[in-house]
């Protein structure tokens, strides 16, 4: 089960989504956004709420990176 979560992300169409934990630079998770750009990835394991993460997209010669603040399942 998750031990935490995080708020519905868009960012670029079909990009690599690289989540990191800010204060260890752990990647927590890589996957691919969808072509509305959703990043499907909601629910995150051994990671505490309240643990702020940065979520970067890379597509071609575009990125987009959004801080965000894990919330509790």
């Amino acid at each position: 089960l998750p031990s935490s979560q995080i708020e519905a992300v868009k960012t670029l169409p079909n990009a690599d989504i690289r989540i990191v934990d800010v204060d260890t630079g752990k990647t927590i998770r890589a996957t691919r956004s969808l072509a509305d750009g959703t990043v499907p990835v909601r629910g995150l394991i051994d990671v505490e709420p309240d643990t702020q993460i940065l979520i970067t997209a890379v597509s071609g010669d575009q990125s987009d990176s959004k801080l965000v603040q894990t919330l509790s399942v």
